[in-house]
């Protein structure tokens, strides 16, 4: 299961954060432009005829790449940066990040944007489905490295890894937390684009509800509204309730007052960098509650009335899993991995947070969650993960 981890590290990358960068106090603010220095240490600027690799002794140069969202976006971009964070903090701070942003979201300009600062940088953190063709710059550039978090490549290359995780399985989480917690018995998920974690998010949602309706006496019922249906990449039509926007607060903003008028009080919301607009709409209504996603979202629950509105958060260990790639970079063993695994719970790679001062449920809440975990572990519980 996953606690809340009171660490120093990631508090200090907050602070390195903050400090130098300002980045954090101002979500609007745009990322600095390629070579620009983020964390103190190395050179101010990159230099293409650095050393070769490895890195032991020597600056790592690192470009976090984002898509639409930046890595303000209290999501996975901000677990991504935060793993960045902590493995230029564990080196002494002798390596370097640049947040860099591609704002289209489109996989094709997304490998047009690589190919243009591929020269600058020796590793890229890439996140996000929007980067799913980089493969074809890895390939051409076997002196670099590249990791593609939280989505996985169309092609293979031998300096790249990516990293996936089974979101089905933190969706089934919330829907047990959705349906025992529920007064009014109607609940939903505010998802963002209907990317392939978002998906797995929804429908594992259904299926948490579903197990719990079947096993527990509650009645919770899913609420999809029909305008904001969501339709994959292949055409699929997938129900749900999607903004198609990863950034548009005031689309997840309008999505959920109109789930909130449809008498739901609890929201699941996986909906990247535009789920702030669920927050500030279940703010203006007593009694509804979120259910975060991604990471540990309690410090973002705070509504001027004084109450916290999540409940919980499903979590995926992205800032770890980034730490561990550039750590392995760093001490030369790296290996290649396409993503055709999915982290998940046996993996201790996923779960929900269930530390007394970063959640709100009832004690017979938890039980029933922690007595799911293990049988999501061991293949006892197989939540959904689409349409099918």
């Amino acid at each position: 299961m996953k606690f809340v981890k009171k660490l120093i590290a990631p508090a200090l990358a907050l602070a390195l954060l903050l400090t130098f960068t300002g980045c954090m106090a101002d979500p609007a603010v745009k990322t600095p432009s390629p070579g620009s220095v983020v964390v103190p240490g190395g050179t101010s600027s990159p230099s293409p005829s650095a050393a070769p690799i490895p890195f032991a002794e020597r600056e790592m140069r690192i470009a976090l790449c984002t898509g639409p969202a930046t890595v303000n976006d209290r999501s996975y971009n901000a677990a991504c940066y935060e793993g960045v964070l902590n493995f230029i903090i564990s080196r002494n701070l002798i390596d370097t990040v640049s947040p860099l942003q591609e704002s289209t979201g489109n996989p094709e300009e997304a490998v047009r944007f690589l190919q243009s600062i591929v020269a600058d940088y020796d590793v890229f953190v890439c996140v996000g489905p929007a980067f799913q063709k980089l493969a074809d710059v890895a390939g051409a550039n076997p002196e670099k490295f590249f990791i593609l978090m939280d989505a996985t490549s169309q092609t293979e290359a031998s300096n790249l890894a990516c990293v996936s995780f089974a979101t089905e399985q933190c969706g089934f989480f919330a829907g047990i937390a959705a349906a025992m917690e529920t007064v009014t018995g109607r609940v939903a998920v505010v998802s963002g684009l209907p990317s392939d974690a978002n998906i797995r998010y929804y429908y594992g949602f259904r299926s948490g509800v579903a197990y719990t309706n079947g096993n527990f006496g509650t009645t919770a019922e899913v609420i999809d509204l029909p305008e904001y249906a969501g339709t994959s990449a292949d055409g699929v039509a997938l129900g749900g309730n999607f903004t198609g926007n990863a950034a548009d607060q005031s689309l997840a903003y309008a999505m959920a007052q109109s789930l909130i008028s449809q008498n739901c009080d609890v929201l699941f919301v996986a909906a990247d960098a535009a789920g702030a607009g669920a927050y500030s709409a279940a703010a203006e209504h007593e009694g509804v509650w979120i259910i975060g996603s991604e990471s540990d979202q309690f410090s973002y629950g705070s509504a001027s009335d004084g109450r916290n509105l999540v409940l919980t958060s499903v979590t995926k260990e992205l800032a770890v899993e980034a730490e561990a790639l550039l750590t392995s970079i760093a001490s030369g063993t790296f290996q290649s991995e396409t993503g055709s695994h999915q982290l998940n719970a046996a993996d201790n790679a996923l779960g929900y947070v269930s530390a007394d001062d970063h959640q709100q449920l009832k004690e017979k809440t938890l039980k029933v969650l922690s007595d799911a975990y293990p049988m999501m572990r061991d293949g006892t519980i197989v939540p959904g993960a689409g349409p099918q």
